[in-house]
This record gives structure tokens, sequence and C-alpha cells, in this order.
């Protein structure tokens, strides 16, 4: 009885846990091609979609004018004007409207 005990407690071998999955590959095949095949299945039913941010950080030159003397008149609100314009230009829309299809 002893006996009987320890060989259920016992790890199986390679050999052993190849002999099994030689003889039963249907059992693990099928069950794994119906999985990727429903995976498949729902990836193509299920719509893209897509989600775009940015955050710009714009930095006050940090030099004191004291010390050096700029030479550029920094208007940060027009820069985040111009920077916007450039983005939301109608070529650039365009090409991305076209690019992605979305009034075909």
């Amino acid at each position: 009885m002893e006996e009987e005990l320890q060989e259920a407690n016992e790890l199986p071998s390679f050999t052993e846990i190849k002999g099994i999955v030689r003889r039963r590959r249907w059992q693990f095949l099928v069950p794994f091609f119906c999985g990727w095949a429903l995976v498949w299945a729902v990836s193509w039913r299920i719509p893209s979609t897509y989600r775009s941010g940015t955050l710009i950080l714009v930095e006050q030159p940090s030099v004191p004018e004291k010390y050096v003397e700029s030479n550029i008149n920094l208007d940060v609100q027009h820069e985040l004007d111009s920077i916007t314009q450039q983005i939301l230009s109608r070529t650039r829309l365009i090409r991305i409207i076209d690019s992605l299809g979305l009034y075909a």
C-alpha cells in the first residue's frame, strides 16, 4: 500500500509525458486550433479603434536676462497658435483622412 502511495506522489518522467501527448494529440490540437479560429474570427468582427494624445511642454528660458541677453523674442502663446495651425491645416488633415479612409 505504501508503494502505491509513493508511486502516486511521484511526477511522471519526460518520456511518459511525451507518450501521453503522442497518444492523445488530437485532444490537445483540436481545442487549440478551435480556440485560435475563434479568436481570429472575433478579431475580424471587432471594429478597430484608435486613440491618440500628446502633451507639449513649453518652458520659459531658464537663464536670467542679466547674464545672457536674449536675441529672440518668444511669445509662447504665438508659438502654440502656430503649432496648432500647422497640425490642423487642411492639407495635413486631408492626408490623414485619405490614408485612414475615413470618408470613403
